[in-house]
């Protein structure tokens, strides 16, 4: 949208978000709200998600829906008229998004409208949302929301059913692709950020366990504040990460981690306790690398 009453009526709209104080939230989502027609407001959301002194400080992932279409009444639901992979993926090159707090998909889904009796398109934010919310109620929010088991999808049909080339082409390019399957159906088929760093953090089960434990952390850190700050609030605070870590390494969320505490009296001098926390995250598995190998009847295996 241009800067018009339309616009400021969505920027007034999930800027209700902006405070975490009052707002707790772990995804974002502005269905209706693309980075290629909506470009200054999909910034000005994720610049709210990000903003450390006037947002939400990186405490949630924003689903950015990517567009299905080029704008404007000659363009149909006709799959000639909507973009390619590759159109997509440079109208994302051509934005300013390079961030691990947002995540997108694409192609949009053929849904039924019960309500007006007739078929219409959908961008997959719908289902990747809820299908977050069922990986938090079944599992941990360490494991991706996708694939066979945890990537469903609700609809009629992809809008497009990619071939292997374009599944690559959008996964390169940080738009996780919609792949439909004979016998599974049409299932999220993606784990990307939209970060081009190559980093732990370009994947969405990452940056999901980096913002559970520093949820986590932050909470029972809150107890601490206005105690007494001598030798001993060290082990206090210790006491009180160390079985968050612990259960999110338990439950295969991470590998590893360390915690490191400064105990200094500077530090209880400024009225601060610096600590830094190590993770290894686990990582997902994203290809299955399958050799067959062909031997005479006459060779022995056991041998």
């Amino acid at each position: 949208y241009a800067i018009n009453s339309d616009y400021y009526a969505y920027l007034a709209g999930y800027r209700q978000f902006a405070n975490p104080e009052a707002v707790d939230i772990n995804i974002f989502a502005t269905p209706g709200i693309d980075f290629v027609n909506n470009e200054l407001l999909v910034e000005d959301a994720l610049d709210m998600i990000e903003d450390a002194d006037d947002g939400r400080r990186g405490d949630a992932l924003y689903i950015i829906t990517t567009p299905n279409k080029p704008s404007g009444n000659q363009y149909t639901d006709a799959e000639e008229d909507m973009y390619t992979s590759d159109e997509v993926v440079n109208a994302l090159d051509d934005s300013s998004i390079d961030t691990s707090y947002a995540a997108t998909y694409w192609p949009w889904l053929k849904c039924f409208d019960s309500e007006d009796n007739k078929y219409i398109y959908l961008p997959p934010t719908k289902d990747v949302v809820r299908n977050m919310a069922y990986t938090d109620n079944t599992s941990y929010p360490w494991f991706s929301p996708a694939g066979i088991l945890r990537g469903t999808t609700n609809c009629i049909r992809a809008a497009k059913n990619l071939k292997t080339a374009d599944e690559d082409i959008l996964y390169d390019g940080l738009i996780n692709p919609v792949k439909t399957f004979a016998v599974d159906g049409v299932k999220i088929w993606g784990n990307k950020t939209m970060y081009s760093v190559d980093s732990p953090l370009n994947r969405v089960n990452v940056r999901r366990l980096m913002l559970r434990v520093k949820k986590l952390v932050s909470a029972v850190g809150k107890q601490l504040i206005f105690e007494q700050y001598d030798a001993s609030l060290k082990n206090q605070f210790l006491s009180l990460v160390t079985p968050i870590l612990s259960d999110v390494k338990a439950n295969r969320g991470i590998s590893d981690y360390r915690i490191d505490v400064e105990d200094s009296a500077e530090a209880r001098d400024a009225h601060t306790l610096p600590a830094t926390i190590h993770i290894k995250p686990t990582p997902t598995l994203e290809w299955i690398d399958l050799t067959f190998t062909i031997y005479p009847e006459s060779i022995d295996f056991a041998e």
